[in-house]
């Protein structure tokens, strides 16, 4: 299991080339991140599993957003017609199911597997985006991305399908490359002259992907080395305080470019405002007629479609993935990291619904779950 846990998360950008019939990247990884879950779930009938875990934090979020999907399916039927929370709900439950299989068959061994196939996995995108960048990638062509990216000429989106989603990627991937070893170093150093330059929408630098990087990295040198952390922090503040008076404005406005989200915030919070314990429905901000089919914060998301009670369960997960007692190591570091990435990400954009980048956090807050376990295990026998 740990073998195909680690090659399934490995491929799963590439998948675009197994399905090659169906005309969109995120569907494609979609089909096949379900697939691949159904084997896995299929196997762990068969293949006895390691341990079990307790996670009451995340059953409060099962029931709660099983609850909502239910008064809102009964409403339609009552209605002659059905919820398109439905589907949705399918997603998220492939998702838990997926939670379930690392946290009862991965131990300490088969963790370190999976990040290194995801590392080899991540090299690979790097790669690829950088012919991407110069022209040398035309086999994508043959590929149909979403109609709303093909004026986005020579943009370095790798297998993600957008610089925006691409940029936060590449800082959540940044974990995988610690340590002191000279292909490790350079490869960090690469990740971040692609996300300062390179992984751009229009003329608007990803400040998203700059920030997810700046959180795995602050967080990173945190556990290494609190005083050294906190001397480069003052260090770096007081430049940036002194840049400031040089620094173009307009380069300030590109940094902080919003496209639109306070607008959106705005206009949806006044619209989650008669229904915060209900909410609208899983699916109701993708049904709307906007330009955005998410708001760019997942967090205010779960509130706005499965109301108060989910968003509360969504934070006790949070909390409870952070008061997991498990021994800092390398290997915990990355994890942690590539999870607060996550996290950071979630803020403005909407990465728990892209399945490669969901599936890698849901990894990473498994793993930890599953160490845990492992310790309390290993202290007993």
């Amino acid at each position: 299991m740990n073998y195909l846990i680690a090659l399934f998360l490995a491929v799963i950008p590439y998948s675009v080339f197994i399905f090659r019939e169906i005309n969109n990247l995120w569907q494609v990884q979609g089909y096949f991140v379900q697939f691949c879950i159904l084997i896995l779930f299929s196997l762990s009938y068969i293949k006895k599993p390691l341990r079990y875990v307790n996670n009451k934090a995340l059953g409060f979020l099962i029931l709660a957003i099983g609850l909502n999907v239910l008064y809102f399916q009964a409403i339609a039927l009552s209605q002659s017609g059905y919820s398109n929370s439905v589907f949705s709900f399918f997603n998220f439950i492939c998702i838990v199911i997926f939670y379930n299989i690392c946290v009862q068959y991965l131990n300490k061994e088969g963790i370190e597997r999976v990040l290194r196939f995801l590392k080899y996995s991540a090299f690979v995108m790097i790669a690829f985006s950088i012919f991407q960048k110069f022209g040398f990638a035309q086999f994508i062509k043959q590929i149909d991305l979403p109609a709303s990216h093909h004026a986005i000429d020579n943009a370095m989106t790798g297998f993600i399908g957008h610089p925006t989603h691409y940029a936060g990627y590449l800082g959540m991937m940044i974990p995988l490359f610690f340590g002191r070893k000279r292909e490790n170093i350079l490869a960090v150093i690469l990740i971040w002259i692609l996300l300062l330059f390179y992984t751009n929408y229009s003329t608007e630098v990803s400040s998203t992907g700059i920030l997810v990087g700046l959180g795995v990295c602050s967080y990173y040198f945190y556990q290494i080395n609190k005083r050294l952390f906190f001397t480069v922090l003052a260090l770096l503040l007081i430049v940036g305080v002194v840049l400031y008076q040089f620094i173009p404005k307009e380069l300030i406005g590109k940094l902080i470019y919003s496209t639109g989200r306070v607008e959106i915030w705005s206009s949806y919070f006044e619209i989650s405002k008669g229904s915060w314990i209900t909410g609208r429905g899983l699916g109701f901000v993708r049904l709307q007629k906007e330009y955005f089919k998410h708001l760019h914060n997942e967090f205010f998301q779960i509130y706005l479609e499965a109301g108060i009670g989910a968003l509360l369960a969504t934070l006790y997960c949070v909390i409870e993935f952070f008061r997991v007692k498990v021994k800092t190591d390398k290997t915990v570091l990355q994890l942690k990291a590539i999870f607060i990435g996550f996290l950071i990400y979630s803020l403005f954009v909407y990465p728990a619904h892209l399945w490669v980048i969901s599936t890698i956090a849901i990894f990473c807050y498994a793993s930890i779950y599953a160490l845990h376990k492992e310790e309390i295990d290993y202290a007993h026998t």
